[in-house]
């Protein structure tokens, strides 16, 4: 497994258009599970082959 760390918008766009399967799962990190409360953190992609985090709070 391929995993990066993306911090740039393109490097997100790069490892997107690098992407050659036809699925893709999506993870999400919050701060809060209530939905009232909670702040976005991140987010994670895979593939099955590759994966990537993106942080989205800084």
């Amino acid at each position: 497994m391929i995993k990066s760390y993306i911090t740039t918008y393109q490097d997100f766009r790069d490892w997107v258009t690098s992407l050659t399967g036809d699925k893709l799962s999506l993870d999400t990190e919050t701060t809060d599970l209530n939905y009232f409360k909670l702040r976005m953190r991140g987010f994670s992609l895979c593939d099955g082959q590759k994966a990537c985090y993106v942080n989205v709070w800084e």
